[in-house]
C-alpha cells in the first residue's frame, strides 16, 4: 500500500503521517522506506542482508554434543572430588 501510494500518487512522508494518524510511524522511518522504494522499486530486503544462519549438520551436532558431555563430565568429577575431600563427620 505504501509503495503504491508513493509511486502512483507521489505521497511524501508528511502525507503518510497526515493520512495514517493512528500509526506510530516516524518521519525518519518513512523517509528511509520511501528512499528505498525510489531507489529499488521494492520494499523487500536485499538478499543476504539477514543474519547469517547456522547449519545443523551431523558434524556440528556431534561437536556440540561432545562439548556438552565434557562439561557434564567435568562438573560431575568436581562434585565427586569435593565430596571425598570433605570428612564424613564434618
Amino acid at each position: 500500500m505504501i509503495k503504491n501510494l508513493r509511486q502512483m500518487k507521489g505521497y511524501t512522508a508528511t502525507s503518510f503521517l497526515r493520512e495514517f494518524k493512528t500509526k506510530n510511524w516516524t518521519r525518519g522511518g518513512l523517509n528511509t522506506l520511501l528512499e528505498k522504494i525510489d531507489r529499488t522499486g521494492s520494499v523487500d530486503r536485499v538478499t543476504g542482508s539477514d543474519r547469517p544462519r547456522t547449519v545443523r549438520t551431523a558434524g556440528n551436532v556431534a561437536v556440540v554434543e561432545e562439548m556438552a558431555l565434557k562439561i557434564i563430565f567435568i562438573a560431575v568429577s568436581a562434585i565427586f572430588s569435593v565430596k571425598y575431600l570433605i570428612p564424613q563427620n564434618y
